[in-house]
């Protein structure tokens, strides 16, 4: 008998996606390869403790596998040149800047984090706000995120939004009801 057990070998094929990440589906798990591959047809081939990505058979990645749903394992090697500052960003910094501008940017910005299973997913959104900032101003940008919040919205394409439509200048006084008044409207008495 062999000392060990015998290890099954799954083999899959996946394609690179733009993130440089490969998805294995069992563990609903993004695992890198380096960038140089993006959009390539490879093959993962992986068992209980690792996953390996080939190309042409050669491997070209190697990872301990992770069964934590929707992450991210990511070797710093396999990123291009102008992804690795984003290892260097940091919530911090981000807070640190909403802070410097203004105190609704930051609890904005603090929420953003909140909502986000994993603080990575929030620099891009981050980044953004940080653009309507240059581009809009930041006196514009803080009524358009106290505009976000009385409405419970979160993210960058809201407040891009609000900032293109102009809605930042309007009193939020002035909206509209939530629903029309209209004689077919029930309301909650009807039900009892």
């Amino acid at each position: 008998m062999p000392a060990q057990p015998f290890t099954l070998l799954v083999h899959k094929s996946a394609t690179v996606q733009k993130n440089y990440h490969i998805f294995l589906s069992d563990d609903r798990h993004y695992y890198s390869v380096p960038y140089q591959y993006i959009g390539k047809k490879v093959d993962v081939r992986y068992n209980e403790i690792s996953v390996e990505v080939y190309y042409q058979s050669k491997r070209i990645a190697s990872h301990i596998r992770s069964r934590k749903s929707g992450g991210y394992t990511t070797h710093k090697s396999h990123m291009p040149d102008n992804h690795r500052f984003m290892q260097e960003c940091s919530v911090e910094s981000f807070l640190y800047w909403g802070k410097s501008q203004d105190t609704m940017i930051h609890r904005y910005l603090e929420e953003v984090f909140a909502r986000r299973p994993h603080p990575e997913q929030a620099f891009r959104s981050c980044w953004g706000i940080q653009r309507l900032g240059k581009t809009y101003g930041i006196e514009r940008l803080k009524k358009a995120c106290h505009r976000a919040m009385a409405f419970d919205q979160y993210g960058y394409k809201i407040l891009e939004s609000i900032l293109k439509q102009g809605l930042d200048k309007q009193d939020l006084a002035d909206e509209p009801p939530a629903l029309p008044v209209h004689e077919n409207l029930r309301g909650a008495t009807y039900y009892s």
